[in-house]
């Protein structure tokens, strides 16, 4: 019931709308001298010229063929075997050891180098002197349980 009183209200609002659409006359065309722009109050001041500065498209492509004679450059300074002396794998290859100094040399996957995302790298929570700790103090606290409630 309600749907059919929601449509025949929208029906009566577009009434006047539907009236004015349907009528037999034809449209009647605009006089063109009410279209035309008048121009007698108009002055020209200046003459036109052009712009020789460059059009934004033309100043996007030069940046565009400048970024790639760049790369094309650095890629040309670059040896054929960068990418391998690049490799991730290498972090993982226990290559050198200590100086001199004391100090770590060379990329050694060690306790100096501790990097984020290193698969080899072990937390000091979970090394064995830690949990050996753990487990000992687990054991006192049983016993001073056990001590102290009789």
């Amino acid at each position: 019931m309600r749907q059919a009183l929601r449509v025949l209200i929208a029906a009566l609002a577009c009434v006047p709308w539907l009236s004015q659409a349907q009528s037999d006359q034809p449209a009647a065309k605009p006089d063109e001298s009410t279209l035309s722009l008048n121009l007698a109050p108009i002055t020209i001041t200046d003459h036109f010229q052009f712009s020789n500065a460059p059009t934004t498209l033309q100043l996007a492509i030069r940046s565009l063929g400048r970024e790639i004679d760049q790369k094309h450059a650095e890629e040309a300074l670059r040896t054929p075997l960068e990418p391998l002396w690049q490799a991730s794998f290498w972090r993982y290859i226990p290559i050198g050891g200590k100086s001199a100094l004391g100090e770590p040399s060379g990329v050694v996957p060690s306790e100096y180098v501790v990097k984020q995302g290193d698969p080899f790298f072990v937390p000091g929570y979970l090394r064995f002197e830690n949990l050996q700790l753990d487990r000992e103090l687990a054991i006192s606290e049983k016993r001073a349980l056990i001590l102290f409630a009789r």
